[in-house]
């Protein structure tokens, strides 16, 4: 009889230890389900920022398209400037070029805003790409 007593009293700790460690294991299993769902919003936030990248450099595309235009027109009236034969035509040159470089000028300090943007937008990329494979690392966690 005494040694019955002490293999049931053997199986009840063997019990809480298994209880215990199911306990342990919906935990973990838990806090694996947070950092899926975590990974997976950071995925979705590099998706989005990548989207905002692609436009970002669309967008350089065509400021250094419209520099280069405006450069070809600094050029074309220059070049139409020795050209010139009264006044009121030098005037209106002038004026061309003073305008054309004023507009190079804004499109020039559009395309440094829009580099550094697109900078901005890489090291979100690397930072958070990196954060994803730190998370999403294999072997990290064992469920068995």
């Amino acid at each position: 009889m005494r040694k019955h007593l002490i293999l049931l009293e053997e199986l009840q700790e063997l019990d809480l230890k298994i209880d215990g460690r199911q306990g342990e294991r919906q935990a973990l299993l838990d806090q694996l389900a947070e950092l899926d769902r975590q990974v997976e919003e950071a995925r979705l936030a590099v998706d989005g920022i990548k989207a905002e990248l692609a436009a970002a450099e669309e967008e350089k595309l065509s400021l250094e398209a419209n520099l280069a235009a405006e450069d070809e027109n600094i050029v074309r009236s220059e070049a139409r400037q020795k050209e010139i034969k009264t006044q009121k035509e030098y005037q209106a040159i002038l004026k061309e070029i003073t305008a054309a470089k004023k507009q190079k000028g804004e499109l020039e300090e559009q395309l440094l805003q829009k580099t550094g943007q697109v900078e901005q937008f890489v090291a979100d990329i690397v930072a958070r790409e990196g954060d994803i494979s730190s998370c999403s690392a294999p072997g990290t966690l064992d469920t068995r």
